[in-house]
């Protein structure tokens, strides 16, 4: 194909982010929905990693959305932070002056001990709120360092940021409505694996909804329920099970007092369509920014190139190989470059089949392109670059836009 011929570039300025490892992302994040005024009710905050956590330093802002606001009371540890050897040296206070709020909250801890936070997907601790005023109220991030950090640190030392979704709460007058926390919102599973987990509530729980996530469509094989708490859900889908479910649990009380929570569950055939890694790159020697998957050596089966800031050795882009009989990633591609790289797009650029790339250095005026050499290799043209207007490119489109057959970006 002929070589490329122009450029339209998408502008942005960059922005500086530390990055998690490859696989599950780690999160933390709180379960619960509302309070009450004058009453201290738990909020569940959960935390899901892949890798052992030496040490966390999370920093939350309490503020009022349309005047609701709970103040923040207590802490008590649970499931995997009972153990108050696990991460060992603790912190979880308010720093609000005001009972009325706004109010932050600082939440973490470490271990020098090697008692690490293990892997897991469950709730660690309670925060107990007392209800002040009636409306809707978020907890959101705070990120301001060095006082409020928003971090994980790995078994390496390694700092990065977690996943977090800022969370709604809504406060009440009067009686609390029912708990009900489940610990996750979305399974994976292939067919006749079994799928099981606990359900915490404090009053009945049943199954209000059990069907296809754009139909009407029921199970054909059947779930069980324990009917008391914590309540256990175990399901073991069939071939004819295949596809997406959407499952509606509801809690009431005595007084007909009901919350519903909903789960996603989603069947495949088989395993093969969960990878599971069994190696982490961890850290990675390049924070991503981008992430591409595809097939660099045509032999149908995708690699994985990461673009972004060279965390070490300089190196700014990377890519890696997934074995497909181990799962395991090895590193076979490098670029060594002092500057971040974005932009990062592939696409034929010259006569040969093998897919080539473009990508642009932050901070600098030029793009590059990159040859394949059908081995996992890549060669940087000397005598062809990109020049560009301005710096601080973000992103970049191959496409072909003046239909002469030929990919123009």
């Amino acid at each position: 194909m002929k070589k490329l011929l122009t450029i339209i570039l998408l502008l942005s300025i960059t922005l500086s982010a530390q990055a998690q490892d490859i696989g599950v992302t780690d999160t933390i994040k709180f379960v619960g929905d509302t309070l009450v005024i004058g009453q201290s009710i738990p909020i569940e905050v959960v935390i899901i990693n892949d890798q052992p956590i030496q040490g966390m330093l999370n920093g939350f802002t309490v503020a009022s959305v349309d005047s609701g606001y709970a103040k923040f009371d207590s802490v008590i540890f649970i499931n995997r932070m009972s153990d108050p050897t696990v991460i060992d040296f603790r912190m979880a206070r308010s720093e609000g002056n005001n009972a009325n709020g706004p109010d932050t909250i600082r939440f973490g801890g470490y271990t020098l001990s090697g008692n690490d936070l293990p892997a897991g997907n469950d709730a660690v601790c309670l925060f107990y709120f007392t209800g002040v005023r009636s409306g809707t109220m978020e907890i959101d991030s705070l990120f301001i360092p060095p006082t409020y950090d928003f971090d994980f640190i790995d078994g390496n030392s390694n700092k990065f940021i977690p996943s977090f979704t800022t969370k709604q709460i809504t406060v009440k007058n009067g009686t609390a409505l029912p708990t009900l926390t489940i610990s996750d919102t979305l399974v994976q599973a292939a067919t006749n694996d079994e799928i099981a987990f606990d359900i915490n509530s404090d009053s009945d729980v049943s199954i209000s909804n059990f069907t296809k996530f754009d139909s009407d469509e029921t199970p054909v094989s059947q779930p069980t329920l324990t009917d008391e708490s914590p309540y256990h859900f175990s399901w073991s889908p069939s071939s004819s099970d295949i596809g997406i479910w959407e499952i509606t649990f509801q809690a009431c009380d005595s007084q007909n007092n009901c919350v519903e929570k909903n789960i996603i569950l989603q069947i495949v055939e088989s395993d093969k369509y969960l990878v599971d890694y069994s190696v982490f790159q961890n850290p990675t020697s390049t924070r991503p920014l981008e992430l591409k998957c595809v097939d660099v050596d045509n032999d149908g089966f995708v690699e994985i190139a990461i673009a972004g800031y060279p965390h070490f050795n300089n190196e700014s882009f990377v890519l890696y190989t997934i074995d497909p009989l181990t799962n395991i990633l090895s590193q076979d591609f490098f670029v060594i470059e002092p500057y971040s790289m974005t932009g990062l797009q592939f696409g034929y650029l010259n006569s040969d089949d093998y897919l080539d790339f473009i990508v642009d250095r932050s901070l600098q005026t030029e793009a590059d392109i990159y040859y394949n050499n059908s081995n996992k290799t890549f060669t940087l043209s000397s005598n062809e670059s990109i020049t560009l207007n301005r710096s601080n490119v973000k992103d970049a489109v191959l496409s072909e836009f003046n239909n002469d057959q030929f990919l123009d970006g």
